[in-house]
């Protein structure tokens, strides 16, 4: 038996990280405005306050709230254009990683590549925020050394991963994403047939 995600619901989840990567990045031109306009007006204020307690002149505050708020916009596409890439890369990534996993069931023994969580993620990340694995690891194992297998619809956010299938062998847990439903279903039972 072979299981290797679906193609299809692989190119979809490309499809959401980039419209997921795009919506986040727009949020970079207003915050960068509005970093730059209160960080500069919170320093203006405090040294107008500083300087011998005189009286802030409204007129200086608002003839340069215009110039920063363009500069901010300059640097919101700025940043923009560089939060996109980076987002488009590790997207690109993930997915490549996703394509190459799959495995092979022969008998007793399951040989092929899993997604596994990445150590240095897992002790960074605590237990309310969900991670998914980001690396695909080659594997080898039998049957009967799986402790626990869960097929469940994996959703964070906006993203639904589809068929997510979690195997622990030991103390390592693998992952199977973007499976077809049937190949999900029909791994499970094998696995859990064979352990009766």
């Amino acid at each position: 038996m072979i299981i290797k995600p679906n193609p299809v619901k692989i190119d979809a989840l490309y499809e959401r990280l980039k419209k997921s990567s795009d919506k986040l990045a727009k949020y970079s031109i207003p915050f960068c405005v509005l970093m730059l306009v209160g960080v500069v007006l919170i320093m203006f204020i405090l040294g107008e306050l500083v300087d011998d307690l005189k009286s802030i002149d409204v007129d200086d505050l608002f003839s340069v709230i215009p110039v920063l708020a363009i500069v901010g916009v300059v640097l919101g596409f700025i940043v923009k254009s560089f939060i996109k890439n980076i987002l488009l890369k590790e997207n690109a990534t993930l997915i490549s990683e996703i394509k190459n996993s799959g495995i092979k069931i022969e008998g007793e023994l399951i040989t092929g590549r899993m997604m596994k969580m990445d150590e240095r993620t897992t002790t960074k990340s605590n237990s309310a925020v969900q991670v998914i694995p980001r690396k695909s690891n080659d594997v080898a194992f039998k049957l009967s050394q799986i402790s626990n297998i869960e097929v469940s619809d994996k959703r964070i956010q906006e993203t639904d991963y589809s068929k997510f299938c979690a195997i622990t062998v030991g103390s390592e847990k693998y992952y199977l994403m973007c499976l077809d439903d049937n190949d999900a279903v029909e791994l499970r039972n094998y696995v859990l047939n064979l352990s009766k």
